[in-house]
């Protein structure tokens, strides 16, 4: 069995906000796909633990 540890994490939401009911909703941009909002947060994560994605593999 591995031995895993969390060591960063990360988030991104899209740029764009829309204010309904009280709420804020999201949404992508023309040409964003939910891939690019998922590579941003992997960046952020790596950043923070300070490993880079070679040390993934």
């Amino acid at each position: 069995m591995r031995n895993i540890k969390i060591t960063g994490c990360g988030a991104a939401l899209p740029e764009n906000t829309v204010y309904f009911g009280g709420q804020t909703r999201y949404r992508l941009k023309d040409g964003q796909t939910i891939l690019d909002l998922a590579e941003k947060a992997v960046k952020e994560a790596l950043e923070k633990s300070g490993l880079a994605i070679k040390d993934m593999i």
